[in-house]
């Protein structure tokens, strides 16, 4: 789901509490990256799973900027000198 005004991507996923939670990805990361996983909103409840499963002293904001890094990490690796 797109928001419009901030030019950011929604995704759901479900929290440690078993509440919908959101994470927001800048354009340019959402539409490249299902490219790269697949399915995002799978990705990203996984790579949130994995995350606290490490870290569960993070805070809700510390595990969504480690998802964005995550994420635009592998768009930026994906990128051919071509695509420049």
């Amino acid at each position: 789901m797109m928001n419009y005004e901030t030019n950011k991507t929604l995704f759901p996923f479900i929290d440690k509490a078993g509440y919908k939670s959101i994470i927001t990805l800048d354009k340019f990361t959402a539409d490249a990256l299902p490219k790269i996983v697949g399915d995002v909103h799978t990705w990203v409840q996984t790579q949130y799973e994995k995350i606290i499963a490490g870290e569960k002293k993070l805070s809700r904001r510390a595990v969504g900027d480690i998802i964005r890094r995550i994420a635009f990490t592998l768009v930026i690796n994906d990128i051919d000198e071509c695509d420049l």
